[in-house]
Formats: structure tokens, sequence, C-alpha cells
């Protein structure tokens, strides 16, 4: 298992701690942190948003994809990041989408779009061009233990094999 090798110290994940976790701030979510391909997602205002094969979250209540996560104890990590983005500005960028699409869109396009990533097309090479532009603060882990290590690299190929999967289930 080979895993990402972009330049942001996972062993400096901080342990996830819902009192001191500001909601309003804006976050880029890395749920099944573990799994190939991880899921991608985005939150601002206390509002979460993510393209999925079936359809898209906007404005769902950060509180309730929290709960989810603990329930289900899906590996996440929470990047902090140093701008604000309001959550109106990520919605105009997911109103392009209705779901993703095998071979064509992954639940990254709305959120690289609204970082004004464009050119990325893994989540290795966003995190590598935010980290590179300082646009990522601190890195918070929910659901993570000792035995996680690290994001697992993973090609676009997977990406869609997976969606594939998915869409014929």
């Amino acid at each position: 298992m080979e895993v990402l090798n972009y330049e942001i110290d996972l062993t400096a994940i901080l342990p996830f701690e819902l009192h001191t976790f500001d909601s309003e701030r804006c976050f880029l979510w890395v749920l099944y942190a573990d799994k190939i391909p991880p899921h991608v997602g985005i939150s601002s205002n206390n509002c979460y948003f993510s393209l999925k094969y079936n359809g898209k979250d906007e404005y769902l209540h950060v509180d309730n994809v929290l709960k989810l996560l603990e329930q289900k104890k899906i590996k996440t990590l929470l990047f902090e990041l140093t701008e604000t983005i309001s959550a109106g500005s990520i919605a105009e960028h997911f109103s392009a989408y209705s779901k993703t699409k095998t071979g064509h869109i992954t639940c990254l396009h709305p959120v690289k779009e609204t970082l004004h990533c464009n050119n990325v097309q893994t989540l290795k090479e966003l995190l590598s061009a935010l980290n590179n532009a300082q646009r990522i603060g601190s890195v918070k882990g929910i659901n993570i233990d000792d035995t996680f290590q690290g994001i697992i690299d993973y090609s676009l190929q997977d990406i869609h094999d997976r969606l594939r999967h998915l869409e014929d289930a």
C-alpha cells in the first residue's frame, strides 16, 4: 500500500474535538480516508456540500454529517482552509452538477472549482496545490486511530471503477 506523498505531515493530524470545532470556517472533507478512493466534500458556514453518484448534498448541516461519521465510524480528515468561502459561493459551483458521472465527473470537480484549482485531477494534486499555496491551516481527524497510515495513493481509473461499481449496484 503506497501512501500519498504530498507535503502535508499526516502525523500532525489533530484529534477532532466538537467543542473546539468552528463549523463556520471552510473545510475540505476527506471521507473514507483509508479507502481507495476516498470521498471529497467541502463545508463553510455550517453547510456541507458533496457530489455523489446518486445526487449531491447541498446545505447539509455539518452536525448531521458529524453524527453520520461517528455512527458509521468513517475515517475522515478535515483540512481547515485559511480562506473564507461562503456557502453561497460553494453552492454556485455545485449548481452546475447533478451527480458524478463515470469517466467524466468525480466528487472532486465542484470542490476544485470552488477552490480555483481547476487543473488538478486527483486529491493528491489538490492537497499539494493547496499546501504549496499555504491555503491549509490545521488537519483534524475523525475516527483516526493508530492504524491509520495516511491516504492511500490511487489513480483516476480507481475513481471511475468505483463510480461504475456504485452505479451498477
